[in-house]
């Protein structure tokens, strides 16, 4: 796949997720739909971006380091999606805090990754 093809595909995701979003806030605000199905609905943007990430380590697309952090946070995006199913309690605040650090550590990871891609150094 070439650049303006993964471009093309990122952009069309971010728009996708970004509108569903919309549509879930409006019907919650609007009272179409309960604070729990709310909460069920909003797993599914976190499902499909860990999906995206999966599919990038998948591939083999970057660097090692870089597919180290985007497995980190596929990791971390299932563990939101998996703290909207799960009613409030403990079970949701072990997954939520299970994926801050994930994905903070994920961020970090691919961001130090094209940091050194792009000539970084420490001095």
């Amino acid at each position: 796949m070439d650049e303006a093809t993964r471009r093309k595909w990122v952009n069309t995701l971010t728009f996708a997720v970004l509108l569903y979003g919309s549509v879930v806030a409006v019907a919650y605000l609007g009272g179409w739909v309960s604070p729990r199905t709310c909460e069920g609905l909003s797993a599914l943007p976190c499902f499909l971006v860990a999906g995206w990430y999966g599919v990038c380590v998948g591939k083999g697309l970057g660097t090692l380091v870089q597919r180290w952090g985007w497995a980190l946070m596929a990791s971390g995006w299932v563990f939101v999606g998996m703290a909207f199913l799960l009613p409030e309690g403990t079970g949701r605040l072990v997954a939520l805090s299970s994926a801050v650090p994930t994905l903070l550590v994920g961020f970090l990871t691919t961001l130090l990754a094209l940091w050194h891609e792009e000539g970084g150094t420490n001095s």
